[in-house]
């Protein structure tokens, strides 16, 4: 498996969206008041404008279930697809390392699971010249996109769970409360 290139110094950035919060009031709130949510492949699936392919044999019976939030290496790939200065408010993650830190902390069971940044590859297409191994089914999954997505620049904290079981939601909730504003800012670039 590869290693990611990150750095504790590698400034990376959200685009949080202002409405659409669990309670009609915003997500932006929700984020403020340090609630983070990790999100499986089934959600993004679900999402208008989300993964076009219907279902994946691994959606129900997980051999190892995974949730991942994105980040970009840049403020116009957070800001790529609609998610511009109006709808969204932009967030930096000053230090990624501690961040993943962090959540490595909060899990209990650190032989269950395994957090790791990866960073995506560009260039998945649809049609594939053999049939895949595991191993290539799984980079396939979580770490390539199709061209149309390269300006994200995306990396990807993951949370893979090292064991098989049926997931019940499709989002990982973490609350930190004001402990949050240690891992996360509002950037500066929302008020340029």
């Amino acid at each position: 498996m590869r290693k990611s290139a990150i750095t504790p110094t590698q400034k990376l950035f959200r685009a949080v969206p202002n409405g659409d919060g669990p309670n009609g009031d915003g997500m932006i709130k929700y984020y403020e008041e340090g609630n983070v949510w990790f999100h499986s492949h089934k959600w993004f699936r679900k999402i208008e404008g989300g993964d076009k392919m219907k279902s994946n044999i691994s959606d129900e019976y997980l051999r190892h279930p995974a949730f991942f939030m994105s980040f970009s290496e840049t403020v116009e790939g957070a800001r790529s697809f609609d998610r511009g200065s109006e709808s969204h408010t932009l967030f930096e993650v000053q230090n990624p390392i501690k961040l993943r830190d962090e959540i490595k902390n909060i899990l209990l069971n650190h032989k269950f699971v395994k957090i790791t940044w990866i960073k995506m590859e560009y260039g998945k297409t649809i049609e594939v010249g053999h049939e895949l191994t595991p191993s290539e089914a799984s980079e396939r999954k979580y770490r390539q996109k199709p061209e149309k997505y390269r300006i994200e620049r995306e990396w990807r904290l993951q949370i893979l769970f090292c064991r098989s079981f049926r997931t019940i939601n499709d989002t990982l909730k973490f609350r930190w409360g004001q402990d949050i504003w240690n891992l996360f800012e509002i950037s500066r670039e929302n008020f340029k």
